[in-house]
C-alpha cells in the first residue's frame, strides 16, 4: 500500500494538469446553451471554466510542480477556451457588438503577434504565461458578462484594448531583454529588475547562497 505522503504527491502533481484536462474537455459543451440562446446557463458554464484556469496555475505554484508537460496543456486548454467563449460570446450579442467588433477582436490580434515576433526575438515559439496577458483573459470575460447582463459597456472594450497593447509590450520586452536565455516560468517583466531576495519575500522563502531559485509559476 503506498505511503500517505506518496499519495499526496502524487495528487499535487496531477492535479493542476486534471484541471486543464478538464477546461479542455468541457469547453465544447459551451455550445448547448448558446446555440439554445440561454445566456445565463453560457455564463456560468463559462466562469467555472475559468475557475479552473485560476485553480490550476495557483495550485501549481503553490506545491511548485511545474513542468513543460503542464505548462503546454494550459496554453492549449487556455487557447480553446478563450477562442470558444469569445466566438460564442460574441453570437450571442451579435446585435449590441456588430458596431465594435473590429475593437473587440483587436486584443486577439496583441496576442497573435506576440508567438511570431516570439520565434524571431528568441528562436523558437515561447508559452510564456505572464501575469498581463491572464488578467487580460479574466478582465475580457467579466467585461462579456456585464456586457451581456446588464449592457454593453464600450469604455470597458478601450480599456482592455489599452491593456493587450501594454501585455503585448511586456511580452517583446522580457524577449528582447532575454533572448534566447528566456525563462518560460517567468510571470511579469517585473522578476527582471527585482532583486531576488525581495522577488521572494511575499512568499516567505528567500533564496540562500547556492540555493535553487524556485520556478516563478508553472504557468
Amino acid at each position: 500500500m503506498p505511503a500517505k505522503g506518496t499519495s499526496m504527491r502524487q495528487l499535487r502533481v496531477h492535479l493542476p494538469n486534471w484541471l486543464s484536462l478538464t477546461r479542455l474537455a468541457l469547453t465544447p459543451l459551451l455550445l448547448v446553451p448558446a446555440l439554445h440562446g440561454d445566456r445565463a446557463g453560457f455564463l456560468v458554464l463559462g466562469l467555472l471554466l475559468v475557475l479552473t484556469d485560476v485553480l490550476d496555475g495557483f495550485l501549481a505554484r503553490a506545491w511548485r510542480v511545474s513542468s513543460p508537460w503542464g505548462r503546454v496543456l494550459d496554453s492549449i486548454a487556455d487557447f480553446v477556451f478563450h477562442v470558444t467563449f469569445y466566438c460564442l460570446a460574441l453570437y450571442l450579442m451579435w446585435a449590441d457588438a456588430r458596431p465594435y467588433l473590429g475593437w473587440m477582436l483587436l486584443p486577439g490580434v496583441w496576442f497573435a503577434l506576440a508567438l511570431p515576433t516570439g520565434r524571431l526575438l528568441t528562436g523558437r515559439v515561447r508559452t510564456l504565461h505572464l501575469w498581463g496577458k491572464k488578467t487580460l483573459s479574466h478582465g475580457y470575460v467579466v467585461w462579456l458578462v456585464y456586457s451581456m447582463l446588464v449592457a454593453f459597456f464600450v469604455p470597458g472594450i478601450v480599456v482592455l484594448n489599452l491593456w493587450a497593447f501594454i501585455a503585448f509590450l511586456e511580452e517583446i520586452g522580457i524577449y528582447l531583454w532575454l533572448g534566447r536565455a528566456v525563462d518560460e516560468e517567468i510571470t511579469s517583466i517585473v522578476h527582471l529588475v527585482m532583486p531576488a531576495r525581495t522577488r521572494h519575500a511575499g512568499s516567505g522563502h528567500v533564496a540562500s547562497e547556492g540555493e535553487a531559485r524556485p520556478a516563478f509559476s508553472r504557468r
